[in-house]
Formats: structure tokens, sequence, C-alpha cells
């Protein structure tokens, strides 16, 4: 069986951050292919899964460029946290969103089938990774030894000094921590953002307790304690890119292994 080379990136549609990944990693292999899907493409596919003998998801989607198999595929990073609506006109609200969770719900189908070639793990409704609110990622996040930022609790925005919003939102209860001045990126076996050996072996240890290999921390102050956490990293620099192309390269390589070995 010939080795996997294509690596797909579901991106929404203003995802520019997608794309500089991919144009990076083509201009640095010969082995691999990149290819971005928008997911207003994956919503207007035509979609076939099925269940293997041994009990695993397989699938195939076709799109206006060809269809994409299960085997094609080295690595899926899915970049996109809410997977667009089927753009269908005079739907009501209620079957948008009844469609909208119906094709997230295949998505995450068709990451849990791939295994490991997935970046992040899906989980539940959750295609990027945990759908963790931040008060569980703080938890986690001390779990695996990292500093957190102290959190503040009230029973009504308006309590917040610096709290702007709607007069029916001032009166539901808020939280607020230090604002984030740096960030930690953990892309695979990197560490971005850190020289802290530390920070970077605890960051690791919160990725894997994830699921994920991409993970980014929004940090505050000199000991970097983690404000809150994100699976996505909406806007990465050029060291973070460099990072993210590293992970893509190592986790096909491996993928290659395996499928020829």
């Amino acid at each position: 069986m010939a080795a996997a080379k294509l690596v797909v990136i579901v991106a929404d549609e203003r995802d520019d951050t997608a794309r500089v990944v991919a144009a990076t990693a083509m201009t640095r292999s010969t082995f691999l292919q990149y290819l971005v899907i928008t997911t207003p493409e994956l919503a207007l596919a035509r979609w076939r899964q099925t269940i293997s003998a041994r009990g695993i998801v397989e699938t195939s989607i076709t799109l206006r460029g060809g269809t994409l198999r299960d085997d094609d595929v080295a690595v899926v990073w899915c970049r996109s946290s809410e997977i667009a609506r089927p753009p269908f006109t005079g739907w009501r609200d209620a079957d948008r969103a009844y469609a909208s969770a119906e094709l997230t719900a295949l998505v995450v189908s068709w990451l849990s089938g791939l295994g490991e070639r997935v970046v992040n793990r899906a989980t539940g409704t959750s295609a990027t990774g945990p759908a963790w609110p931040q008060t569980k990622w703080a938890d986690e996040a001390r779990r695996a030894g990292l500093c957190v930022a102290a959190r503040r609790l009230v029973t009504s925005a308006r309590l917040l000094p610096t709290w702007t919003g709607s007069p029916y939102d001032a009166r539901l209860p808020s939280t607020h921590s230090a604002d984030a001045d740096s960030t930690v990126l953990v892309a695979g076996e990197h560490v971005v953002g850190t020289e802290d050996p530390q920070i970077q072996e605890a960051a690791r240890r919160l990725a894997l307790a994830a699921g994920c290999r991409f993970l980014r921390l929004l940090t505050a102050g000199p000991r970097r304690h983690v404000v809150s956490v994100d699976s996505i990293g909406a806007t990465l620099t050029a060291v973070d890119v460099d990072a993210a192309v590293e992970m893509l390269s190592a986790i096909a390589s491996a993928r290659a292994y395996e499928v020829v070995r």
C-alpha cells in the first residue's frame, strides 16, 4: 500500500493562518501535499460513512475537486470550532441549528475514525479537542503543574470595574481574570514562547491530558500564569507557524512509516 501523503487542514473561510501554514509547509516538503478545506465546502460535500469489519468508521467525502478517502489522509488538523451550517434559504432557526448539530456530529465521527492521524482528538460535539469551559482548563492546568491566574467570580457582571455590555447581561454572573500578555504554544514536541523547562513540560502534560497535539495558552506575568487555553490558535507568529509545520510533518512521517512498514 502506498504511503498517505495528504495533510488536510479544515478551516473557516477567513482563517488566513491555515493558508499560511499550508503555504509555508509546501515550500519545505516535496513528500507531502497540503489541502485546506473550508467548513462551507464540507457542508456542501457528499459524505459516505460505513463501519468496517474492525468496527472503525470509514469515510469518503466528495468535494468539487474529487473524492477524499481515509486512506489518502496522513494528517487532519481541524481548526474550526463551529462547522458552517448548510446555506439553505427558507429554513427556520431551529432547522439550521439541527442541521449544524448533525453536520458537526458527522465531522466528529470522521475525525474519530482517523485515530492518531488527527492533530487534536475530537470529543463529543467538538472537532478541535475537548469542549471544556475555562474553569475546567484551569483545573487541568493546575493538575499539570502550571500556575493559573486568579479568577474573580461575581454574581452580577456590573460589579466588575472593566465590564461593558447590555443592561440585561449586566445582571448575569460573570468571571474576570488578568489580561494575558504572552502565549505558550504546544505543537507536537515543540513548545514555543518560554525557555523555562518546567513550564514546557507542564504545558506538554496539559496537552497530553486534553488529547491535543496543538494547544495555545494565554498567559500573564513573569511566571506565565495561565489566563485561558484554546486548541485552535486563530493567529500565529512566524515562530508558531514553523512549529505547526514541524508538528504536521512529524505526524505525517509517523503515519507513512506505519502504512508502509
